[in-house]
């Protein structure tokens, strides 16, 4: 079988992909098109962190397994950690099987990861999602490989942000990513008073 996964972080999950002996190809900023899947014999796609939206034609050609840094259907959007933050929800990680309906697939598994703002960062919270995310996968991938996982729909609606909302804060995350979590959220709240990502 041949994996593609998509990630800024393959350090977290080849280790936990290669004991079933499939092949992997590691990419984080390739365009995926059917072609590719096709010309490279692609049976299941591993998301994690990928900006660009899958097509149609990818998503029937190939099982795409998304991992999301949130409690899906809460922090559906970019740099979903942040969300979780600014928005005091359930910071985790959720394994789903991506569809067409953007961060909306159905639920193969989820984990919560509660985190003190007062003594996380931003740098170090990312790394235990990355931590966490490496279980779950380690968990479920038995059975996405078969095809024999279970799923459960997005129930509610949850929160949902985009790209232009990110981007007034992301400077600022940047800047104070090694600081706690805290300082962050107060910077926030100084600067956009009342400040959401939904």
């Amino acid at each position: 079988m041949k994996i593609l996964l998509v990630t800024d972080f393959p350090e977290y999950f080849i280790e936990k992909l290669e004991q079933y002996g499939d092949e992997i190809l590691i990419s984080c900023d390739i365009e995926i098109t059917k072609e590719y899947l096709t010309t490279n014999r692609i049976e299941i796609i591993l998301i994690c962190g990928y900006n660009g939206i899958l097509s149609h034609d990818v998503l029937v050609s190939a099982t795409c397994i998304g991992i999301h840094f949130s409690m899906l259907p809460f922090g559906k959007g970019p740099e979903p950690i942040l969300a979780s933050w600014i928005n005091n929800e359930p910071i985790g990680v959720t394994i789903y099987e991506m569809n067409e309906d953007l961060d909306g697939g159905p639920i193969i598994m989820q984990r919560t990861c509660p985190m003190d703002p007062e003594s996380e960062t931003l740098e170090s919270s990312i790394d235990k999602l990355l931590e966490c995310s490496s279980n779950l996968i380690d968990e479920c991938w038995s059975k996405i490989r078969s095809g024999s996982f279970e799923t459960e729909i997005q129930s509610f609606a949850g929160s949902h942000h985009n790209k232009k909302q990110v981007a007034q804060i992301f400077d600022l995350a940047v800047e104070l990513g090694k600081q706690p979590v805290s300082v962050f959220l107060d910077n926030i709240q100084k600067m956009f008073p009342g400040f959401v990502l939904k």
